[in-house]
Formats: C-alpha cells, structure tokens, sequence
C-alpha cells in the first residue's frame, strides 16, 4: 500500500508500507555516477531505520541500519525540480 507525504513546500513524496513500517524513500541526486543506491527510511521508536539498496547488472546489494533520533526531528527536503 501506498501513500503520498507532503513535504515542506508543498513538494509529495511516496511512501511504501511493508510489514507495518512506512518506508520513505531518501532522494538524492548525485551527478556522474553510475552505481548510486536507493535510500529509504522508516520511523521506529527512538529514531529511524534506514535501508540502502544498491542495483548493479551483475550482483545487488542491501544494509540496514539505525539512526538514533528520539524526537524524530530529521526532516526531508524535496530537491527542486
């Protein structure tokens, strides 16, 4: 299931939920590279989980791990287009 956030600005980004958590996805945009993972992250108690995907046509990869944040102040910004 899906689910659309605004951001501030008025900018939306798309949600994903998966086993109860909502996984955001992390926008970045880096020039010249080839090889750049996915970001996501997921609010859980006392901070985030945040999960990198890497896709390369031969081999794939992924990691996970917490960002400690009690108050969940991390906010996300919409790049502009």
């Amino acid at each position: 299931m899906n689910k659309i956030k605004e951001l501030e600005g008025g900018k939306k980004m798309e949600e994903e939920r998966a086993n109860g958590l909502y996984w955001e996805e992390i926008r970045q945009t880096v020039a010249g590279l080839s090889a750049f993972p996915e970001h996501y992250r997921a609010e859980v108690p006392g901070g985030w989980l945040v999960l990198s995907v890497l896709h390369l046509s031969d081999r794939a990869g992924t990691g996970i791990t917490f960002f400690p944040d009690p108050h969940h102040e991390w906010t996300v910004k919409a790049d502009d287009d």
